[in-house]
């Protein structure tokens, strides 16, 4: 059997060499024309004038028709007109195709059941190039063809049922090269070349058709050129591998769903331009454009003009939108630009007047936490603009790089004597900031002022303490999401605190969850536990039937391991005791 099979493929082998050997340097006229054809090393070439007349597989063939398993490369110079139904049908080995501009007719099935085309090249020629394929679908004239790389320098013209192109669906296309000669890409032209990775068009290109890369989602990155001044409705549609875009400055309108389907763009740039960008969104609601495409950082440096139903607006509930840049060029910004866009956390505003706002433009918008940078020197303009005024942090700077901070002076830590007295805290910010303190603490400390921007200061203010225990209280100074935290203390009244410590008993001190306080002289009426930070954590509160009002037994075994403070209420006043639980 292995001597059978062994046999067999050198039979096949000796057979191919032969069938070559045969079809190398053959050729003639093509009957009925004025053209000629030659097959020389695998290169099939075709010259004159005229038309390739049509072929069909079950009845007149190609003249090289039996060498087509050769054929690895097909070259049309000028002077062919035409390529006729099936004229290179099933050759299955194709590598290359070359076809001269003076080609203005290709019909049916001309190079269908071609397997994998490595180079398809349309050279460039004044006339449409016009591909018939009535009746069969887009699919007829390379069906069972797959090219991987377009160098394509012709107008297409497609004489079909609706939404046929040539190269509709051709998942294996990686590259695609639009020369100087290409004036418009028609509707449909690459729709779901999913394998296709750039996309550049040249300036010379006025017109893109819808649905022209529609489903293309291999591609990572477009560079639109300045002959676009249109984006039809899905041009780009499904385009789910993109990362960036450019608009360009002559592109006035974008229509509906134009980048719906793109998942995360990472940034989406609007060239500046004095003339505004309008964004066609009739009928569909604001969230049409960018419909399941989720944009990062935005650069807005035009004018926005958009019609639609109401509260329509192109970028509106970009929830992912973090940062934007806004240019020079951008005068106002439109009704609910940037309405439901929570996530945004930077503008950079390049913009020495701030512009007018429209109606509800940033709601939804943290104004407490998103950084505004604005150049140097309008800070106070931008807190007296209607609209910008609601953002707390406007900074000075051209760049989200530049982080927003706080820093004090006073490190965490505050104390005061018992005669109390003013404590001046200085704070280095590059952002609006406010301060609280722990609403118990304000009978005793105060601030002022309670709010600031920028570089500045703030005095902290405490009463003297008459015959009261230590005295904690928490000061924070809070803004663009920062938060800075003071414990401030004042001592005790010596003369009391030392009087009442002498007459109580705490024990056993550290604990590990039963606190016994005794007193043989003093009338013992409430205790409190308090944490580090003030608050009181409370305790279950035993008092002993024995002595009721000399002994009182805390159970704090529910609290974690630390230090606390048990105020201790007597009828002759208050002490504090610091304890370690265990």
């Amino acid at each position: 059997m292995k001597k059978l099979l062994i046999l067999t493929t050198i039979t096949l082998l000796s057979v191919a060499s032969a069938l070559a050997q045969a079809c190398d340097g053959v050729g003639g006229n093509i009957s009925g024309t004025l053209l000629t054809w030659n097959l020389i090393g695998g290169t099939l070439t075709i010259g004159g004038i005229g038309v390739i007349p049509p072929y069909y597989p079950n009845g007149s063939g190609q003249p090289w028709e039996d060498c087509r398993t050769s054929i690895k490369t097909v070259s049309i110079e000028n002077g062919v007109t035409e390529i006729g139904m099936f004229a290179f049908y099933e050759c299955g080995n194709l590598d290359s195709v070359t076809i001269q501009g003076t080609v203005t007719l290709i019909q049916n099935f001309a190079f269908a059941n071609c397997g994998v085309v490595e180079k398809f090249t349309l050279i460039n020629g004044a006339s449409d190039l016009n591909f018939n394929i009535g009746g069969f679908g887009y699919y007829a004239t390379f069906s069972n063809t797959y090219i991987k790389t377009l160098y394509l320098d012709r107008n297409i013209v497609c004489y079909a049922p609706d939404n046929s192109t040539p190269f509709r669906g051709q998942t294996e296309l990686t590259s695609l090269t639009i020369g100087s000669y290409v004036l418009r890409i028609p509707e449909y032209c690459f729709y779901g070349c999913s394998a296709l990775q750039k996309l550049d068009i040249p300036d010379n290109v006025h017109e893109i058709g819808r649905y022209a890369f529609y489903g293309c989602s291999g591609i990572e990155s477009i560079d639109i050129g300045n002959g676009i001044t249109k984006i039809k409705d899905f041009t780009f549609y499904g385009c789910s591998g993109l990362s960036n875009i450019t608009i360009p400055k002559k592109v006035n309108l974008i229509e509906n769903f134009v980048f719906a389907n793109c998942g995360e763009l990472e940034n989406f740039k609007i060239v500046n331009d004095a003339e505004a960008l309008k964004f066609d969104i009739t009928g569909y609601g604001y969230f049409s454009t960018f419909s399941n495409t989720y944009i990062k950082t935005l650069d807005l440096g035009r004018n926005l003009d958009y019609y639609g139903p109401n509260y329509s607006a192109p970028f509106r509930d970009q929830e992912t939108l973090s940062t934007l840049t806004i240019g020079t060029q951008v005068l106002n910004i439109p009704n609910y630009c940037f309405a439901g866009c929570s996530g945004l956390s930077c503008i950079v505003n390049l913009r020495t007047t701030p512009q007018s706002f429209g109606y509800a433009c940033f709601d939804g918008v943290n104004k407490a936490t998103c950084c505004v940078y604005v150049p140097e020197g309008s800070i106070e303009l931008y807190k007296e603009k209607e609209g910008w005024k609601e953002f707390v942090n406007i900074i000075e700077g051209t760049s989200c790089d530049e982080v927003p901070f706080i820093e004090l002076s006073s490190g965490t830590v505050v104390n005061f004597g018992v005669d109390g007295g003013e404590k001046e805290i200085i704070v280095k910010s590059n952002i609006t900031w406010n301060v609280s303190i722990s609403s118990k603490s304000t009978e005793w400390v105060t601030v002022s002022p309670d709010s600031g921007s920028g570089d500045g200061s703030f005095t902290l203010k405490a009463e003297k303490n008459d015959c009261n225990p230590v005295r904690n209280a928490i000061v924070t100074v809070s803004g663009g999401g920062i938060t800075k935290t003071i414990n401030v203390s004042q001592d005790a009244c010596v003369s009391i605190e030392n009087f009442l410590v002498g007459k109580l008993q705490i024990y056993p001190n550290p604990t590990t969850g039963e606190l016994r306080i005794e007193s043989d002289e003093l009338k013992i009426e409430n205790v409190e536990i308090f944490d580090v930070y003030g608050r009181n954590v409370g305790a279950n509160i035993q008092v002993c039937s024995e002595n009721p009002e000399n002994e009182i037994l805390l159970n704090i075994s529910h609290l974690t391991a630390g230090v606390y403070f048990v105020k201790i209420f007597t009828e002759t006043g208050e002490v504090i005791k610091k304890v370690l639980k265990e």
